[in-house]
């Protein structure tokens, strides 16, 4: 990736990225209400890849690659708010040929998921109606060799993501994300509930090992 004091390089094609890296990108629709110059509706830049995922091979502890369907979704969602932040950014600065680096690291992505939850106005009844709409509660019934305080409490620990302080820590947030998978995660609610354990994989707090 080309970087200088001025940041990432800001390409109007697409460049090419290696491994460890990532293409973050934007393109724009031209509308008769929002028209778009033809220069002006793609910018990319090439920046450190993201932090990625790794799923629990509960029965023989063993880490195995996530489900391609799985990871794309959060990888999409990382993405599109990452095209975001550059979007707003040429926006604000039109004739810059670089962005900034600490915009776009996956702590800045992270937070700007957060703004992003908040006007979403996520909460506790959406996101149990979601999960009730799954099918995790009858894998955690399975999971929990059918022990429903179990599967309950992990139930009540996806609903707590509605709350800004929802004492969950960055390894049972990576857990609760491998454990989404299999599901549609095209909703907004599943899109906000992916969105807020990836911010959560940051912190450094206690919570029961589930």
């Amino acid at each position: 990736m080309e970087t200088s004091t001025n940041g990432l390089k800001i390409y109007t094609l697409e460049p090419t990225a290696v491994k460890g890296q990532q293409v973050i990108y934007y393109s724009r629709k031209s509308t008769v209400k929002n028209p778009v110059a033809e220069s002006d509706k793609f910018r990319a830049v090439v920046a450190a890849s993201f932090p990625t995922l790794r799923i629990y091979d509960v029965d023989g502890s063993d880490d195995v690659q996530p489900q391609d369907v799985f990871k794309a979704a959060l990888d999409d969602v990382l993405a599109t708010v990452a095209g975001e932040i550059l979007l707003d950014f040429v926006k604000g600065n039109p004739t810059a040929t670089a962005i900034p680096a600490d915009l776009l690291t996956f702590t800045a992505v992270a937070a700007r998921l957060a703004t992003n939850q908040t006007s979403q106005r996520l909460n506790g009844e959406t996101i149990a109606a979601w999960y009730d709409s799954t099918t995790m509660q009858q894998a955690a019934t399975t999971r929990y060799a059918g022990d429903a305080a179990k599967a309950g409490k992990l139930r009540e620990k996806y609903i707590s993501l509605a709350s800004n302080n929802a004492g969950i820590s960055s390894d049972l947030a990576s857990k609760m994300l491998t454990y989404l998978e299999g599901q549609d995660v095209s909703s907004v609610v599943a899109k906000a509930v992916l969105a807020r354990l990836a911010k959560l994989m940051q912190t450094v707090a206690s919570a029961d090992d589930l």
